[in-house]
């Protein structure tokens, strides 16, 4: 399988809508937590090998709770207030 051209993976990055947070959801997917953040799947999988962001196993499913992704966010904001 190779990659994608990237007019092609840009269009389906633009057509992919992440599954809206309704207040009483506590937990992403990780298709949804990578979305979230800005990131690709493959880079939120590195975060969670490399322990900087927690994950929770269920069923043979990882999912993040949104508190996690905030906490990652604000711990790692780097610049100043306009």
């Amino acid at each position: 399988m190779g990659y994608l051209p990237l007019p092609r993976a840009e269009a389906l990055r633009r057509n992919y809508e992440p599954q809206k947070a309704d207040g009483n959801r506590l937990t992403l997917s990780v298709r949804d937590a990578a979305a979230c953040i800005g990131v690709s799947t493959t880079t939120l999988y590195r975060l969670f090998d490399d322990k900087q962001l927690p994950w929770i196993k269920v069923r043979g499913r990882r999912v993040v709770r949104l508190e996690a992704i905030r906490k990652y966010l604000e711990a790692n904001e780097v610049g100043g207030a306009a």
